[in-house]
């Protein structure tokens, strides 16, 4: 008798059960994986994701037996007991408790969740082949990216058609108000520069041609191959959408959202140079993927290059904001390692937490304490706040969002869409932290 996709899951479940060895830990660890496989697995199956978790767990497998190197696992993914039984992710979550199950699963929304794999860019291709062979060519392809004309774009492409002086179009260039996503007006950024500026509105009135931009700033410029978005369907994909020939890739002429809505199943596929370089120090070493996989994150000679600062070659942290960030960390265990990470960017590096958090690890100043429930969400990171996690877990512990509402901040910080959206639910935050904890609005303004 044919399995369904949810008997299916599941025994793959209790394959990775014993794969991940998870019977010899110890019975308070056992228990914890047996309630949280329960929990998660109620969610994928009641929001019909068996499929998604199927294919993606098939596809990684499928490379990883076959010795194409994978990324452990990066983003919310994480977070997933499932993911890691289904060979998907190689991090063990019970390690690592800061993470939330419900950053990687909306539980407000069916749509299947983001997984962000990383692959050899060497050896891409050989997992692109299996699913052509398993799945059928015409089912197979990437899909497409929309390039929208922005303030500075727009302001190049008219100044160029209609030969209006570079200094003119840096003067405006350079006055351009920034937004973020979400603001109503991110799309007039150049309309808005004009009036509220007299250099651009001399600039507008010299050259009256300039404002034909403000025509073109949020339209679609052109379409690209997105960099990591594969898409696999039940039918050819010209029955879904045209598909186009770009670098010998078959590419849908919709982006991921319209994807999802047309029922593909989508996986963000990227090919990483630093991957293939790690498979060839494997062979070199004569190493399989179980030994690098196995590497302890507390290897004293690895958390030494990072405190010497030798992290050029390494991948995230070789920028100039990251490097400089762990230079003035010193991390003395991988934590400190991956709240490097977190620390460079621009987040908390604008708005002070990074500062904040080195003068708090080396002695040069105490955490500003704003909360207990604050501070305990805090306390491995000196009392700031660095992490998607720490922020969700405060909207829901100090103002009672409910994850429905968590979700709805999620998605904002998310997508970027900017500091006027995630206000708008200030306050509900207010009101919440006000009757269960008798927070006054001026400390969970603070908060």
């Amino acid at each position: 008798m044919e399995k369904s996709s949810a008997d299916l899951l599941w025994h793959w479940v209790r394959q990775g059960w014993n794969y991940r060895k998870i019977k010899y830990l110890p019975k308070k660890e056992q228990d914890w994986y047996a309630e949280r496989v329960k929990y998660e697995m109620d969610l994928i199956l009641g929001r019909g994701l068996a499929d998604f978790f199927l294919f993606t767990s098939d596809t990684i497998r499928w490379g990883k037996d076959h010795g194409i190197p994978f990324g452990p696992g990066r983003g919310s993914t994480a977070a997933s007991v499932v993911a890691y039984l289904l060979r998907i992710t190689e991090i063990r979550p019970h390690r690592y408790k800061g993470m939330i199950f419900e950053r990687f699963i909306d539980i407000s929304r069916p749509d299947p969740p983001d997984i962000d794999v990383d692959c050899s860019d060497e050896e891409r291709w050989r997992v692109w082949e299996y699913l052509e062979g398993k799945y059928g060519a015409d089912c197979v392809g990437h899909i497409g990216n929309f390039v929208r004309y922005r303030g500075r774009n727009s302001l190049a492409d008219v100044t160029n058609v209609y030969n209006i002086p570079i200094w003119v179009r840096e003067t405006v260039s350079n006055l351009l108000i920034e937004r973020s996503g979400g603001d109503s007006r991110f799309d007039a950024t150049l309309e808005d520069t004009f009036d509220l500026f007299p250099d651009a509105k001399k600039a507008q009135d010299e050259y009256p041609d300039i404002a034909k931009a403000c025509r073109l700033e949020g339209d679609v410029r052109g379409m690209s191959v997105h960099a990591a978005g594969l898409v696999i369907a039940n039918s050819p994909l010209t029955e879904i959408c045209a598909v186009y020939e770009k670098d010998g890739n078959k590419v849908m002429s919709i982006d991921k959202y319209d994807a999802e809505y047309a029922g593909a199943l989508k996986l963000d596929f990227l090919g990483l140079s630093t991957m293939g370089m790690i498979s060839r120090c494997l062979k070199m070493a004569n190493l399989t993927l179980e030994d690098l996989y196995a590497i302890p994150d507390n290897d004293p000679r690895a958390i030494e290059v990072f405190r010497r600062g030798d992290v050029v070659g390494v991948f995230q942290f070789e920028g100039r904001a990251t490097r400089l960030v762990n230079r003035d960390v010193c991390p003395d265990h991988f934590m400190h390692i991956s709240d490097i990470n977190a620390l460079s960017r621009p987040g908390p590096l604008f708005s002070g937490q990074t500062a904040e958090y080195i003068e708090v690890r080396h002695g040069r100043k105490r955490a500003t304490t704003l909360h207990p429930i604050v501070d305990e969400i805090t306390r491995d990171t000196y009392g700031q706040i660095i992490y998607q996690e720490q922020i969700l877990r405060i909207l829901k512990d100090i103002g009672g969002f409910d994850w429905f509402s968590v979700s709805q901040i999620r998605r904002i910080i998310s997508k970027k869409m900017g500091e006027a959206a995630f206000q708008m639910s200030y306050q509900q935050f207010a009101d919440g932290a006000k009757k269960l904890h008798g927070i006054d609005p001026e400390l969970a303004d603070k908060i």
